[in-house]
């Protein structure tokens, strides 16, 4: 199971940091350990199979988040990513 109150609170961290342009020329240790909380707690999109299996009965609702917590686990990826570029790893 998704801990999403973790993803949540995670993303915010590197939320605000994008808000405070803070991401563009280094990656924060504390975005970085963010992220790696994030991508730790992502198990995949949890409610694909749900979708799949009953997408004409369920509302647009269900797709935000589908989507939403797959876009916030790329984000958390990609700033892992450029934090190892920029550290040599």
């Amino acid at each position: 199971m998704v801990d999403l109150e973790l993803v949540e609170r995670e993303h915010q961290i590197i939320a605000e940091s994008e808000k405070r342009r803070l991401l563009f020329s280094t990656i924060p240790a504390p975005v970085k350990e963010a992220c790696d909380r994030l991508i730790a707690a992502y198990r995949g999109d949890f409610l694909e199979d749900l979708v799949a299996a009953y997408s004409v009965e369920l509302e647009p609702w269900v797709r935000r988040p589908y989507t939403l917590y797959r876009d916030y686990y790329l984000a958390a990826l990609r700033y892992t990513a450029e934090f190892e570029f920029q550290m040599g790893l």
